[in-house]
């Protein structure tokens, strides 16, 4: 099995600015992926770390994102449905890709671990960063 471990800067995440602005690290623990109507739909589970206050302004400016099909905040975990319409998340939530640990967010950055049986994913996902 092959393993990319990388730092990104995503300016189109809805999670990354939210971070920086409100000082939340998010772990975000991707459950599960479907295609429909072009877009692909994400269900993960947030973990949030932070203040509360910091937490609450979080979940709401996420909730407002026109991204966000569903959303359920439980205080320090939040789990949503995002809608992406970019083709690199097909790719990147692909059966073969493997995510053995969160994304973790924090600070405006997502620090991603994604393992595969076939390295050429794993070239292609690089050079989809």
């Amino acid at each position: 099995m092959w393993n990319l471990k990388c730092t990104v800067l995503n300016r189109d995440s809805i999670y990354t600015v939210l971070t920086a602005k409100y000082n939340v690290v998010d772990y975000f623990y991707p459950l599960d992926h479907y295609l429909k109507n072009k877009k692909v739909y994400i269900f993960g589970v947030h973990v949030l770390e932070g203040l509360d206050k910091e937490k609450k302004a979080f979940v709401n400016a996420l909730r407002r994102n026109k991204k966000v099909k569903k959303l359920v905040d439980n205080v320090n975990h939040v789990v949503t449905l995002i809608a992406e319409e970019e083709p690199f998340y097909r790719l990147m939530y692909s059966a073969e890709l493997y995510h053995p640990a969160p994304v973790v967010i924090r600070d405006g950055y997502e620090h991603w671990n994604i393992a595969s049986w076939d390295r050429r994913l794993l070239e292609k996902m690089m050079h989809e960063f």
